[in-house]
């Protein structure tokens, strides 16, 4: 399980939390180089780390809650 923001996600469809996120996303590269990244790069990331599958669920806010299967 992972919890953490998605661009582009549905739980983030207006402008206002786009932008909250590219600039949580800007804070990120610059204080600990990691990045916030969209539905498919996590799928990448997940199909090249084994998983089968997945499931998002908006959680919180700008979170979501990320449930990963093997």
């Amino acid at each position: 399980m992972i919890v953490d923001m998605v661009v582009g996600h549905q739980s983030c469809n207006d402008r206002d939390a786009t932008e909250t996120l590219l600039y949580f996303d800007m804070v990120i590269v610059m204080t600990c180089e990691g990045k916030i990244r969209t539905e498919p790069q996590f799928a990448k990331l997940f199909s090249e780390a084994g998983f089968a599958s997945y499931t998002i669920t908006p959680v919180c806010g700008l979170r979501v809650l990320i449930e990963l299967y093997p």
